[in-house]
């Protein structure tokens, strides 16, 4: 299966079981998509993949928003607030995608076939 026939077949299987679209097909993941990067949607992702992608950018915004903006943090603290948001974020992130992926019993992305006709 080529990545854009199990890009489309994700969506529709996510579509069929009622999840908002502004969900499982965010904008960050139809950017890669449309950049050509074949990455899974969260909901479709594993636990550590959502844990290290979500809580590695909320960790860099917030260490850079830290130190930059208007907290007039030092490094240090900056550094221990982007880890420390970071870490908390993405296991929460990942803590929700692994609920919704089992509550409506989406398989993982490796393990995505193409539909039956």
């Amino acid at each position: 299966m080529s990545p854009t026939e199990k890009q489309q077949a994700a969506l529709q299987l996510m579509n069929s079981k009622g999840i908002r679209q502004a969900d499982y097909h965010p904008p960050g993941i139809r950017i890669l998509w449309g950049l050509g990067i074949d990455c899974p949607p969260p909901m479709m992702a594993t636990f550590v993949q959502n844990a290290l992608v979500c809580g590695g950018f909320f960790g860099v915004m917030t260490g850079a928003f830290s130190y930059f903006g208007f907290s007039n943090d030092s490094a240090g603290g900056a550094l221990f607030c982007g880890l420390a948001g970071g870490i908390f974020f993405g296991l929460t992130m990942a803590t929700y995608f692994r609920f919704v992926r089992r509550k409506h019993n989406l398989p993982l992305w490796r393990d995505l076939t193409m539909p039956q006709s």
